[in-house]
């Protein structure tokens, strides 16, 4: 399910690799983004994951993510992330 619901958001909240590591991500959910710093890279992954899970429930609810505005907070929070983990 994240992996359908942050295909969309490749060049967005996602990075091809980030992408690359969501489709490779198994059973344990293990995925990292930035090993140097475990507390954004982990704060990131969950902000990716809680945005796809908002945009399958909204879906599931006959709702369009696009017009959500928790989505658009939630991409924002995404983009602070990683401006953290680049900067």
């Amino acid at each position: 399910m994240i992996r359908e619901e942050l295909a969309d958001e490749v060049g967005r909240c996602v990075t091809p690799a980030e992408y690359a590591a969501i489709v490779a991500d198994r059973r344990f959910r293990t995925r990292r983004i930035d090993a140097r710093n475990r507390a954004a890279s982990a704060a990131l992954v969950n902000a990716q994951n809680e945005l796809a899970f908002r945009k399958r429930r909204l879906k599931d609810r006959g709702f369009d993510p696009a017009a959500d505005l928790v989505v658009t907070e939630r991409r924002g929070q995404i983009e602070a992330l990683r401006r953290r983990l680049d900067g």
